[in-house]
């Protein structure tokens, strides 16, 4: 759908206040799974995610009028086109527990991970500020926020006192518990990793953290997924005891979290 042809569509539903929420809202859902999870990184963990995602859930695209790039949720909320006067928040509340509810509950299954949620709400939150406008932006992340499911995360629970035998999933937990996302010591972790290759088109095996221009590139569940690559790395090369004493002796501030990247 072009931006010119919303207030017509909007006009022509039998609840306009609902369908400008949906419209808002689904859009914000697909544009976040697209960005943060359709790429090649995201799909050697979890294939076919976004189309999964489409499967599940029919929202719609909106393209910017006259230009070959997507449009942003924030448009159904904008001073600039009398939308944010159109805006009724009360019906929005229903719409967005609905939608997002059901989409959160979806991702934990599909990643199998209740991690994932808190992962999600943490970019969410920064995704929201940058597409919305200043006095629609606090509404927003109310409504999503107000939405969670009622799981009680694995990442929740103790995980971090020292386990009897240190597993790849038990350190995993710990590593995405709290929000977690990369050490601050990446590069140094990734130096310890025994068995280290260069192949014959000149990559690394493992491949490297994302650091320096690679940074920026990224998005935090690259990071965070190719980090976790490392982790599997030194689960299959017997190196387990050595990587988990070095992370569970960090400090909480010697930590990423997701909202922070």
């Amino acid at each position: 759908m072009c931006q010119c042809a919303v207030r017509k569509f909007m006009g022509q539903s039998h609840t306009p206040t609902k369908m400008q929420s949906f419209l808002m809202i689904g859009l914000f859902l697909d544009q976040m799974v697209f960005t943060h999870y359709h790429n090649q990184i995201v799909a050697t963990h979890y294939p076919n995610f976004y189309a999964n995602f489409q499967n599940a859930f029919w929202f719609p695209k909106l393209y910017q009028h006259g230009a070959a790039r997507m449009g942003s949720p924030g448009f159904f909320v904008s001073s600039y086109h009398g939308f944010d006067k159109k805006m009724d928040w009360r019906s929005t509340h229903e719409v967005t527990q609905r939608l997002v509810h059901d989409f959160l509950t979806w991702l934990a299954a599909e990643t199998n991970s209740e991690a994932s949620i808190d992962q999600f709400m943490a970019v969410a939150k920064r995704e929201v500020n940058r597409e919305f406008e200043g006095h629609t932006a606090p509404n927003f992340c109310k409504l999503i926020n107000s939405s969670l499911p009622k799981i009680t995360s694995k990442a929740q629970t103790d995980l971090f006192s020292m386990p009897p035998t240190e597993t790849f999933d038990t350190l995993w937990n710990y590593c995405s518990s709290k929000n977690r996302a990369i050490p601050h010591t990446w590069k140094v972790l990734y130096e310890m990793l025994d068995g280290k290759r260069q192949n014959s088109s000149g990559r690394w095996e493992p491949p490297v953290p994302f650091i320096l221009a690679a940074w920026y590139e990224t998005t935090p569940l690259e990071k965070y997924l190719r980090f976790k690559d490392h982790i599997q790395w030194a689960a299959d090369h017997n190196q387990l005891d050595e990587i988990e004493a070095h992370l569970r002796n960090l400090p909480e501030k010697d930590w990423y979290h997701f909202e922070e990247l």
